[in-house]
């Protein structure tokens, strides 16, 4: 009687040395998908913030007897150059801006007070309009500063564009 058929190491060693073949081909085939995975239209990566629109750089406010009106355009491309074809709208944004004596880093940092949709019938139209938006929540004798995003129909927001400073 050979010990090595009672004995359970013998026998594990057995089945692992057929199981190996299939295990080092299934790795294989595996490791060559993950590989592959890439493969398909190559390019440079685009970084999600250039698919979105260019920044509003045409932001301007004033103060009017109900508050700090802002007005501004759409950009019409992304941040790319290329042509606009998913803006769903803006966020309005404001902070308190800092005095003379006050650090940058010492007041708020901008908060959303507002989210403004596109209008008009047509995405040209859209495109095409001139917006505006009204603070009537800002306090008489205090400085605030403002900026307007631009949002995709996906969410994402454009990089912030300039930055307006009124007192009321």
């Amino acid at each position: 009687m050979d010990l090595s058929q009672l004995s359970p190491i013998g026998s594990i060693r057995k089945r692992l040395s057929c199981l190996l073949p299939s295990a080092i081909g299934l790795i294989a085939i595996f490791g060559s998908t993950l590989v592959n995975a890439g493969c398909g239209r190559k390019g440079n990566p685009v970084p999600p913030e250039f698919a979105n629109a260019a920044p509003v750089v045409t932001l301007l406010g004033r103060v009017a007897e109900n508050g700090v009106v802002l007005d501004w355009n759409v950009p019409a491309k992304t941040y790319q150059g290329k042509e606009l074809t998913a803006l769903s709208g803006f966020m309005v944004k404001r902070r308190k801006a800092a005095s003379a004596n006050e650090a940058e880093s010492d007041f708020d940092s901008f908060t959303i007070i507002s989210e403004v949709p596109l209008r008009g019938a047509t995405y040209k139209e859209q495109l095409a309009a001139a917006y505006s938006f009204t603070d009537s929540s800002s306090q008489k004798g205090v400085a605030y500063e403002y900026q307007v995003v631009a949002v995709s129909e996906d969410g994402d927001q454009s990089v912030p564009g300039n930055v307006v400073r009124v007192t009321r």
